[in-house]
């Protein structure tokens, strides 16, 4: 054996050696994230979620069309004081096929599913994006369970009927001819201009999350939110601490609406980023995270 393989060795030039390494440490890293995965079963679909630390409970729940791997900075930011759990919803990351529509009251019952499979009775819940529309969904179906609320550059309006016309064309095309040229266009919407011209890194790490998403995932998603209602009025009811976060780079959810939310719940604090596009969280993590922490920390008595 040892003669095997100091004949590759000898065999191997210095670039080849440089990709060896990059593909061994890529391995690494994949065996760390599946190590970390957790599953368990809803409606016959297997579920996949990230949980780590220990305490109080956390939630988070992810943006379109990206997955659980998103809150990395966020989980190793918050374990060492929380329980983190961050879960693939139906269709993303790791876990099984969406159903055709993936209305965000159904992204709700999983999320409540998760909660009854791990027994946790009250947590924090908090979303990005889409996560934000599941948050508010699952803030209308299950409000005893919230403690704290995180609403990240997301709206409480429901799409206009042309925005659902627009949603409808794009699903009927990525089903027809595939994600890349989708994946194209959102991504140059979902990061600020600050982001594209200095995070190259950023911008390759968010399009390999985005490419990570199936043709079916996206179709049942953009109808999900395409059918979302406003919950505004849902918003006034609950009666729980919330964080509300916005962007000053942001051209998909512009700080207006994350004002109108503050302004419709009953104890609210608003938390602007700056130099910061749509994916806060990804794109300015140390700010994000100290918002984040602050506004839970401050209220642990």
């Amino acid at each position: 054996m040892k003669q095997l393989f100091g004949q590759k060795t000898h065999s191997i030039k210095k670039n080849n050696a440089s990709t060896l390494l990059s593909q061994t440490r890529r391995f690494i890293s994949q065996v760390i994230t599946m190590t970390a995965r957790n599953t368990f079963k809803w409606n016959n679909l297997e579920i996949s979620y990230i949980d780590e630390g220990r305490g109080e409970t956390i939630v988070l729940i992810h943006a379109f069309p990206l997955n659980a791997r998103m809150w990395e900075h966020q989980i190793v930011a918050l374990r060492d004081d929380f329980r983190v759990i961050a879960l693939d919803l139906p269709g993303f990351g790791m876990s099984h096929p969406a159903p055709t529509i993936l209305s965000m009251e159904l992204a709700a019952d999983v999320v409540n599913a998760l909660a009854e499979h791990l027994q946790i009775e009250r947590l924090i819940i908090g979303g990005l994006s889409m996560g934000g529309y599941v948050t508010m969904a699952f803030a209308r179906k299950y409000p005893e369970m919230i403690e704290r609320m995180i609403l990240a550059n997301t709206r409480a309006t429901a799409d206009t009927e042309e925005a659902r016309q627009k949603r409808e064309a794009i699903t009927t095309k990525v089903l027809n001819e595939g994600t890349e040229f989708f994946i194209s266009e959102l991504l140059d919407h979902l990061l600020g201009e600050t982001t594209k011209k200095t995070h190259p890194d950023i911008v390759a790490k968010v399009k390999t999350l985005m490419t990570e998403a199936t043709p079916s995932a996206i179709a049942a998603a953009q109808r999900g939110v395409a059918r979302r209602r406003d919950s505004f009025d849902t918003l006034q009811r609950i009666d729980v601490p919330a964080l509300v976060i916005a962007s000053d780079e942001d051209i998909i959810t512009p700080k207006s609406e994350a004002e109108a939310m503050t302004k419709s719940l009953k104890s609210a604090t608003l938390f602007t980023i700056g130099k910061c596009g749509h994916l806060s969280n990804i794109e300015a993590p140390k700010q994000f995270n100290i918002a984040l922490k602050s506004f839970i920390m401050s209220d642990v008595e």
